[in-house]
């Protein structure tokens, strides 16, 4: 094996646990947080990251931008997910990539760094040093 491959792999290995650990916090805030129905209220970024305005549980409205790219119009209805203790500050659309798009992405590069590392197809160039 050549240096490439073993530094694949390391940075796979940490990937992994990376990996883990984010899976580990995210399926918390799935056991513990709450849903709302929420409306989109304004589109921002060209109209590509709505702005979602949502009711507590405990009766406050707040809002909070969405941070993917979704496909909703203004008065969209949407499923919010968040921690009642900090309602802004953690709501997302509770949708698979809402929810999972940080995981679903380290799992996917610690896959790719994994197999670069085990079958030699690391990027040309890190073998030099």
């Amino acid at each position: 094996m050549r240096k490439s491959n073993y530094i694949a792999l390391g940075i796979g290995t940490a990937l992994s646990i990376a990996t883990a650990v984010s899976i580990y916090w995210q399926a918390d805030f799935v056991e513990s947080s709450l849903t709302a129905r929420g409306e989109v209220v304004r589109l921002n970024a060209g109209g590509h990251h709505p702005e979602i305005a949502f009711v507590t549980k405990a009766g406050d409205r707040t809002s909070f931008p969405a941070g993917s790219f979704t496909s909703v119009e203004i008065g969209d209805a949407v499923p919010v997910r968040y921690d009642p203790a900090a309602p802004r500050e953690t709501a997302r659309i509770d949708t698979l990539f809402g929810i999972w798009n940080e995981q679903i992405f380290l799992g996917a590069l610690t896959v790719l760094m994994l197999l670069a590392g085990r079958t030699g197809a690391a990027p040309k160039g890190w073998d030099k040093q």
